[in-house]
């Protein structure tokens, strides 16, 4: 049926225009305060795994600085290496956190509106953090 028949279809018949605009499929409602716990969980989660990198990078700094202190050139190598080794998977474990806070959020989202969309999926890439 055309626009107008269904106007005209409406004006005609009441019934008629309640059972057509039944017939059109809703979205489903979107629990804000659900979405805003996820949101609020997602960028604690993400936010917690930052800042254990910047505690690592603190700490390879002092430790590294302790390093080149030293006089003696094999302890000095031995600790630099130590220092590295230490710092060595900070980024891999921050990008498993981050990527499982994503995981979470995507998963809470799912109860909150039913289905993700594109309106709360994440960014791709590194915008995603």
């Amino acid at each position: 049926m055309t626009a107008g028949v269904l106007v005209a279809a409406a004006m005609i018949s009441p019934a008629f225009a309640a059972s057509s605009a039944g017939a059109m499929k809703s979205k489903p409602a979107i629990d804000t305060a659900c979405m805003a716990a996820a949101a609020t969980t997602r960028d604690a989660a993400i936010s917690a795994a930052l800042q254990t990198v910047v505690s690592a990078v603190n700490t390879r700094g002092q430790a590294l600085a302790a390093a080149w202190a030293q006089t003696d050139p094999a302890t000095r190598k031995a600790a630099v290496k130590a220092a590295n080794d230490a710092f060595k998977g900070t980024w891999k474990t921050f990008n498993t956190a981050r990527k499982n806070a994503w995981s979470a959020y995507k998963t809470t989202v799912k109860s909150c509106r039913g289905v993700a969309n594109n309106e709360v999926d994440a960014p791709e890439g590194n915008s995603g953090m």
